[in-house]
């Protein structure tokens, strides 16, 4: 897997092709969001009981999604040096062709969705856990 030419797209590949192309891309693509207004996207509900029971499905099946995504990569980086390697590179092209998020007004054509990155900044925060975790007795104590 971590072989394939789809691992890391071309060096001259954006953002949006990472989420498209790459192989890990699709799975992080994957959100809540959607392209409608959101009194579209709701305008079936008839009480805000219904919306609100829709909206705790869509985050349980989110986190569900999350915290799959988060096993494979641990899995990944513990797997091999080799595959290690390869996750490292792939985080650090996400971030590097996602550069033109900091600008002020972006061409959302060339970067990586807004769901992309919740699921992506989500999973990066779930593998730093262990190494933030105060009771962790792995974890140097500042004083």
């Amino acid at each position: 897997m971590i072989s394939s030419p789809n691992w890391i797209p071309s060096s001259k590949s954006t953002g949006k092709e990472m989420e498209v192309h790459s192989i890990l891309g699709p799975f992080f693509r994957l959100t809540a969001f959607s392209d409608l207004p959101t009194n579209d996207f709701f305008a079936n509900i008839s009480n805000l009981h219904d919306e609100e029971l829709i909206m705790t499905q869509v985050r349980a099946g989110l986190n569900a999604a999350q915290s799959s995504m988060h096993q494979i990569l641990l899995a990944l980086l513990k797997s091999s040096p080799q595959s290690k390697e390869a996750v490292l590179n792939w985080i650090a092209a996400v971030i590097e062709r996602n550069k033109p998020r900091l600008k002020m007004q972006v061409d959302r054509a060339i970067i990586a969705s807004d769901g992309f990155f919740i699921n992506f900044n989500m999973v990066l925060l779930a593998l730093c856990k262990p190494i933030v975790d105060p009771a962790n007795p792995k974890v140097l104590s500042s004083s």
